[in-house]
């Protein structure tokens, strides 16, 4: 028994196609399919992020402000 591993992307149409190259001989296999959506990784999405840097207009002391929040923590 060998362990193949890929990424795929299923399609609009909800097909998923695959490719993938094995080193096994040629011949008839048994195949077992586990699909698991692939959560994307922290920050793969910057470009949309970056779409909204500069954009922000802020009034008064970013400093000032800072410390206005903390006087409400309990010391």
């Amino acid at each position: 028994m060998t362990t193949l591993s890929t990424h795929a992307r299923i399609d609009e149409h909800g097909r998923l196609k695959i490719d993938l190259a094995t080193s096994l001989k040629e011949g008839d296999v048994e195949i077992e399919l586990r699909v698991r959506p692939v959560e994307k990784a922290r920050g793969q999405d910057i470009e949309e992020i970056l779409k909204f840097a500069g954009t922000m207009q802020w009034a008064g002391d970013p400093m000032e402000i800072q410390r206005e929040l903390r006087r409400e923590w309990p010391e």
